[in-house]
């Protein structure tokens, strides 16, 4: 395939469209590693250190939400930094305040309005012993 396969589409209304093949490219890659990085910085400071499989949690979560935005309205911001960012470390930012003891293997959370998944799927990611029920009023974004 040629780069410009790889490059993101322009769709009908002149929005730039991501499409799985972006990625695999190098361009992607090189922004991921450094985005992985610096999320992992910012979660240290909450004394959070993720495992492989955490990573590729995110990673993933990262990549379904950026393709499904494109189908559904779930959020404004898809640039990875700003993802991870301004989504996923904010969703875990309250971790500070309390210790493990507050989130015992099997507690459950109910996160309400949980449009795209914030904060109840990092939550989930970071404590894959919680029970976590996400909760919207638009039905298609359940």
């Amino acid at each position: 395939m040629t780069d410009k396969n790889f490059k993101l589409e322009e769709e009908k209304k002149g929005k730039e469209r991501i499409t799985e093949e972006y990625f695999h490219t190098e361009m992607f890659h090189v922004k991921q590693s450094a985005v992985e990085q610096r999320f992992e910085e910012q979660l240290a400071a909450f004394g959070i250190r993720l495992s492989d499989m955490q990573k590729k949690q995110f990673l993933t979560y990262y990549k379904n939400l950026v393709l499904w935005n494109q189908v559904m309205n779930l959020t404004a911001i898809t640039d990875m930094e700003e993802v991870y960012t301004k989504h996923f470390v904010d969703s875990l930012s309250f971790i500070k305040a309390i210790s493990d003891q507050d989130m015992p293997s099997g507690s459950k959370l109910i996160d309400v309005g949980t449009g795209a998944g914030f904060p109840g799927l990092p939550l989930a990611i970071i404590y894959p012993g919680l029970q976590v029920t996400l909760m919207d009023s638009l039905n298609k974004r359940i």
